[in-house]
């Protein structure tokens, strides 16, 4: 194979391309090839079958050194291996993505002081979103100089970085400064998710609320759907701005979708937030139960200055401090949790307890995940639908 080097040079020349063209097109260096056309070494076999294919030879043809009567190279097949090149260097850049998402949640939940957990877990996924960028960057500066239309591959990282980044929402930390007589405190003071960071004077106190890996796995259908649907919408806008057809069909199954999900929702909050009980009184019984509600606030004022004066307008917070601290006792069965006193009509409406709510919301978010799971299930069966109408219209 003494003149091997110098045939590859004729039959390159021939088909009228440069070495760098090959070497793109060959996902290797300039270098090599001009060590291979300088009898300084020699292909490797992938790399031959590759060279036969693009010069519209076979291998035999290319090792034996016979030129045929093609004297145009295989540009399909060129554009294929470039085509095949991106798409290795895409699979390794949404690895990346999501790689860094799963470092980014084994930090999160990995570190304990829930204050600072949040900003390393960040800058670490955004370390491996950086990274994949560059790799997608580099491989589209290759791709672009053969591809002469508009290409969206760089819009289609941001789509999925966009989609990815979705996962984290529920990971952001929250600091809420409230009222310690208020409805707030009093729910988020059963739940396990808010951590007490600081407390002035019993009258106020900052949470920092952090989502635990359980309350994480509880709403990750819910999740999963939204990046879902963010990428479907992303998605559609990129086929609108580069003028590709979109199917009607599938629009109107997405806004199905988004608009079941969002009554779902609306009727979930509305469950959560509705009074656990309204108590009628005569007229008699309405004072009555005013002027012992009155009695019994001021008796606790004795135990607990920091509660505010009581005056004749209660207001929904008067016993909120109550609720949490001493809803184990008698008196407070009957005047804990009330949300409004209604003397037109001499009814008290009684908010729902921590307890209700915390069962309404956990039951409000297993509804949500079984429609979300559905949700993504007629994506998915939508999605072939349209493969098998498309594979039966081409035939």
């Amino acid at each position: 194979m003494e003149n091997f080097g110098q045939f590859l040079t004729e039959l390159r020349k021939e088909r009228k391309l440069t070495q760098q063209q090959v070497a793109d097109a060959l996902n290797v260096s300039n270098k090599t090839v001009s060590k291979w056309e300088c009898n300084n070494g020699i292909p490797e076999i992938e790399s031959l079958l590759d060279l036969a294919k693009l010069y519209n030879m076979t291998v035999d043809e290319l090792l034996n050194q016979r030129k045929n009567t093609h004297q145009n190279y295989n540009e399909e097949y060129f554009h294929d291996l470039i085509e095949n090149e991106y798409s290795r260097k895409n699979i390794i850049s949404i690895s990346l993505l999501i790689f860094g998402l799963l470092t980014f949640f084994a930090i999160y939940w990995g570190i304990y002081q829930l204050s600072s957990r949040l900003v390393p877990s960040l800058f670490i996924y955004l370390g491996f979103a950086l990274l994949s960028f560059a790799i997608i960057l580099i491989c589209l500066t290759k791709y672009n100089k053969y591809n002469k239309e508009k290409n969206d591959k760089l819009i289609q990282w941001f789509i999925t970085f966009i989609t990815t980044s979705v996962f984290i929402i529920p990971c952001i930390n929250y600091k809420i400064t409230v009222d310690i007589n208020s409805e707030l405190f009093t729910f988020l003071s059963k739940l396990s998710i808010p951590i007490f960071e600081n407390m002035n004077n019993l009258n106020s106190v900052t949470l920092l609320t952090s989502i635990g890996f359980d309350s994480y796995i509880l709403i990750f259908p819910i999740t999963l759907l939204l990046a879902t649907l963010v990428y479907k919408v992303l998605t559609f806008i990129k086929l609108k701005y580069f003028n590709k057809p979109i199917l009607s069909s599938a629009i109107k199954h997405m806004l199905v979708v988004v608009s079941i999900l969002i009554i779902s929702t609306v009727s979930c909050i509305i469950y959560i937030n509705n009074p656990e009980s309204t108590k009628k009184f005569t007229k008699d019984e309405y004072i009555q139960f005013k002027s012992n509600y009155s009695e019994v606030y001021k008796g606790f004022e004795k135990f607990y200055p920091e509660l505010e004066p009581f005056d004749n307008n209660p207001s929904s917070s008067d016993f909120a401090f109550l609720d949490t601290m001493i809803s184990e006792r008698k008196s407070c069965k009957d005047f804990c949790g009330i949300k409004e006193f209604k003397d037109s009509s001499n009814t008290v409406t009684y908010r729902a307890s921590s307890e209700i709510i915390l069962k309404r919301l956990n039951t409000s978010i297993l509804v949500l995940d079984v429609l979300s799971v559905l949700a993504l299930l007629s994506f998915l069966f939508h999605k072939n639908i349209n493969k098998l109408v498309n594979r039966n219209h081409i035939q």
